[in-house]
């Protein structure tokens, strides 16, 4: 008995443990954090490391000593966030997710049960997505399922109301204002009553990243492996990204990552007295990027981890086994044009996002629309070094395999060749798209025969009224490759290697 609950025993009785090998790890870990990371000489940090880790995969107890003590001490933001160190962030950040994994399969069982903290219950987020981008509100018309700890009917109907009057949607990281007639919410009255349960551990540490999420952009410059932490905890396996849904982990990165561009306002207190809301701090400059390619992939995988609000609730990307919930507000942000168009903007983990529109326009119209309008404004509007996420992106959303491939091949085929022809004055980005285009086509026979039915949409105006021989080169390479290909399919593979090397 006594075995199984020291696992959950708080940090109080944790550091009243005087055995010589919990003695022994505290002063290990306070030596590493508190002296070690100060060092000019940072020499011994791989065997120190090495030898916590030992310690730690040999006690259990141990590792929630460390997880809850990194939390409660702060050390998850001095060394996650505010280190400018990066092998000490990396080394920090090995010895958390050691010690959650080793940890994790004594609080497995709790992990559908732990409860949401009152000041920590999941937001409304009230938002659509149309063609442009543009912010609709909505009226959850569909009776979607209640997760728990979601305020009730009546708060989420006024927080919508307020928003709609103001002109404004709410933020996920805000919680919704409340009417002092309305009932409290029956789950955050009876948790705000009875003490607060320990939670396992692992989730604690989730819950720690996310409550530090708002201050994350002042420490753009180093927050990499923050993100890295947060992405390996969701891969651990489905109750840690199920808890992530649940805190509504999507919806709170799209709002940090989007900013003041965020599609969801919020509505803190101050609004009220007619003040401004401040604007948040910017990541990045002028010649670096923040190192976002984690939290990016941290977006696609909760995406497909969990079941879509389409007529097909699974995807060929989906993950494996039981899917997960998402509220439908959030898995509409994810897909809306806003937060892609930044995306393709940024160009951060361009396989990641080639996923995430994939999964998210398998079987759907509308959002096979918005993706294909945001990407093809792209190709029209940026200049030729910034075009690589856009046509790879295209080129994987136009060769999904659906009930709707014919028709988003015609649509997006039509528009892509009304873009080359509105651009052919700029020479190289005219042959990107034709060498991006040139790969889809060798490797998948649907674009391919569309592009030579179609051939008087192009063949004429490539060839002869290309304004540079290059293009006209390139316009001669494209016609004689994709009618090898449509004639010897058996030589198709050898002719995508050969496009792959020349496409963008």
């Amino acid at each position: 008995a006594a075995a199984g609950a020291a696992p959950l025993a708080p940090l109080a009785a944790l550091n009243e443990m005087h055995d010589v090998g919990m003695c022994a790890l505290r002063l290990g870990c306070h030596f590493v954090v508190e002296t070690l990371a100060h060092a000019k000489d940072k020499s011994l940090l791989p065997e120190w490391v090495r030898m916590l880790q030992m310690w730690l995969h040999r006690s259990p107890v141990a590792c929630r000593w460390f997880l809850l003590q990194s939390e409660a001490a702060g050390w998850v933001r001095s060394l996650l966030l505010a280190c400018t160190v990066s092998e000490m962030r990396e080394k920090f950040a090995q010895l958390l997710l050691h010690a959650a994994a080793v940890l994790r399969p004594l609080e497995l069982h709790l992990y559908p049960i732990a409860p949401l903290l009152p000041d920590t219950a999941p937001p409304v987020v009230v938002v659509t997505t149309s063609l442009s981008g543009s912010l609709e509100g909505t009226d959850e018309e569909e009776g979607e399922e209640e997760e728990p700890g979601m305020l009730d009917a009546g708060v989420r109907l006024a927080a919508h109301e307020d928003a709609l009057a103001g002109g404004i949607l709410t933020s996920p990281p805000k919680r919704a204002r409340t009417d002092s007639s309305l009932p409290a919410p029956a789950a955050s009255s009876s948790l705000a009553a009875a003490p607060q349960p320990e939670l396992p551990a692992g989730l604690r540490l989730l819950g720690c990243l996310l409550d530090l999420l708002p201050e994350a952009p002042h420490h753009w410059r180093h927050f990499s492996h923050f993100f890295e932490t947060a992405l390996a905890m969701a891969q651990l396996g489905p109750e840690e990204r199920g808890w992530m849904l649940r805190r509504r982990f999507a919806s709170h990165l799209v709002d940090f990552y989007l900013a003041d561009e965020s599609p969801c306002v919020g509505l803190p207190a101050h609004l009220d007295e007619g003040r401004a809301a401040p604007r948040r701090a910017r990541m990045g400059d002028k010649c670096t990027l923040p190192q976002l390619e984690h939290m990016v992939a941290l977006l696609s995988l909760l995406a497909r981890a969990a079941h879509r609000h389409e007529p097909v609730a699974r995807t060929p990307l989906s993950l494996e086994g039981r899917l997960l919930h998402m509220a439908a507000d959030e898995y509409q942000l994810l897909g809306h044009g806003a937060l892609l168009r930044r995306l393709l903007k940024d160009g951060l983990h361009v396989a990641a996002i080639c996923d995430l529109c994939e999964h998210l326009c398998y079987e759907s119209r509308d959002a096979t629309e918005t993706a294909l309008h945001v990407i093809l404004s792209g190709i029209d509007t940026m200049d030729n070094e910034q075009l690589g996420p856009y046509l790879t992106t295209f080129c994987h959303v136009v060769d999904l395999a659906d009930s709707l491939a014919a028709w988003r091949i015609d649509w997006a085929l039509q528009r892509l060749l009304h873009v080359i022809s509105n651009n052919m004055r700029y020479k190289q980005a005219t042959i990107s798209c034709m060498r991006a285009l040139l790969s889809l086509c060798v490797l998948s026979s649907r674009p391919r025969r569309w592009m030579l039915h179609q051939r008087a949409l192009w063949v004429k105006e490539w060839l002869l009224s290309g304004l540079s021989s290059q293009v006209r080169c390139t316009a001669e390479h494209f016609i004689k490759a994709i009618l090898a290909a449509e004639s010897q399919p058996s030589a198709a593979a050898a002719g995508a290697a050969a496009a792959g090397d020349t496409a963008v």
